[in-house]
């Protein structure tokens, strides 16, 4: 069940549905190995504005 999930996560993620930081939580995870996941799996990252101040938002607090 959760490679379903995981697999829908990142395929909500790349069509931009939702943002790394909701996709990771969908699946589990936190925004870090989220994109280690993408990244053994050749998926690019797509990092916007909303990305960015996610970033800020955790760095801030």
């Amino acid at each position: 069940m959760q490679e379903l999930i995981t697999a829908q996560a990142i395929s909500l993620y790349q069509e931009k549905v939702l943002s790394m930081g909701q996709a990771a939580s969908l699946v589990g995870t936190d925004r870090i190995n989220f994109r280690k996941l993408l990244a053994d799996l050749k998926i690019p990252v797509n990092y916007d504005v909303d990305d960015f101040q996610e970033d800020l938002e955790t760095i801030t607090q």
